[in-house]
């Protein structure tokens, strides 16, 4: 979620701050939050970025396989040079 600094700043009003100042304490509010809603739901705010970043890619990560054989032959390929071997 994007921090929307003007969406808070009625709230530091009363106490008569500059626009740099109020913005400071807002971000650093937003952090304190921020690390206790990662630490409730047991993932770190680097984990919610990454999974940002994946929802936004064109293939769901469902679809996706992993293989630790990364090579470019077929499979059939490599199953028939391991015959000779």
């Amino acid at each position: 979620m994007k921090l929307d600094i003007e969406k808070y700043r009625k709230h530091l009003a009363l106490y008569d701050l500059d626009k740099e100042r109020e913005e400071e304490i807002i971000r650093y509010v937003y952090m304190i939050m921020d690390e206790f809603v990662s630490a409730a739901f047991n993932k770190h705010p680097v984990q919610h970025a990454l999974q940002e970043r994946n929802c936004e890619a064109l293939q769901s990560q469902s679809g996706v396989i992993d293989s630790k054989d990364h090579s470019t032959k077929s499979p059939c390929q490599n199953a028939t040079s391991h015959v000779d071997e």
